[in-house]
């Protein structure tokens, strides 16, 4: 089904606005999102709903077209989150760079794939004079990084007796678990380990639905 739609997309057919914006055959790629915003059932519901309908491009362009927006419009958030703060100093393009290069690496060949977080973000058609002009002042590395003062943080938790969890999955595309991992390290140095603790889970950014009894002694209530 979604080989068809992919084959149907054609230049003419845009989601977006006129800041970002994505063309194509490279729609296809927003409901690799749909993996990570819903539980596996959920999706094959809407599958079956879009299968349904005579117009396949339609249906789906009339499913994606809001989750698409809000991606378009949230990326250059993403950017300055991953570059002011999250991964040392990487810009989102620099990001989804080096995990282009390891999926080769491991003989995944992004071109084959049905649809692909990495390849959207790589397709994304960027319009506005505001981000466009954004967008080279990372490329130039004018902004500092601004990490997180770890010791300062774990200093805090130790003496105000505040618990930090930090939660993180393992086989989550969308977020860096090896960040997250390197701030593990980093905290031990720091004898915080009663107050900044780790759980990492398998949820595919569906922590919060698919963990809910690991999570459950964590919350607040």
């Amino acid at each position: 089904m979604f080989l068809n739609i992919k084959d149907s997309l054609n230049e003419t057919d845009i989601i977006g606005n006129d800041i970002r914006s994505l063309e194509g055959k490279n729609i296809i790629d927003v409901f690799s999102f749909y993996f990570g915003l819903y539980t596996y059932d959920k999706v094959h519901e809407i599958v079956e709903k879009i299968r349904k309908n005579v117009d396949l491009k339609k249906a789906f362009l009339d499913e994606i077209s809001y989750i698409g927006k809000l991606i378009l419009n949230s990326g250059i958030l993403n950017s300055v989150v991953a570059y002011i703060d999250l991964v040392d100093g990487f810009t989102d393009n620099e990001i989804y760079e080096q995990t282009e290069e390891k999926l080769l690496e491991e003989g995944i060949m992004l071109d084959n794939q049905i649809f692909s977080t990495v390849r959207l973000s790589k397709n994304v058609v960027s319009m506005g004079s505001d981000i466009m002009a954004l967008e080279k002042i990372f490329k130039e590395k004018k902004f500092l990084v601004d990490s997180v003062n770890l010791k300062l943080l774990c200093n805090n938790l130790n003496e105000n007796n505040v618990n930090l969890y930090v939660i993180g999955s393992t086989n989550d595309s969308l977020t860096p678990i090896e960040a997250i991992e390197e701030e593990e390290k980093e905290v031990e140095n720091y004898n915080c380990k009663d107050y900044y603790k780790f759980i990492f889970s398998d949820g595919n950014h569906r922590e919060w639905k698919d963990n809910q009894e690991l999570l459950y002694p964590y919350l607040v209530r």
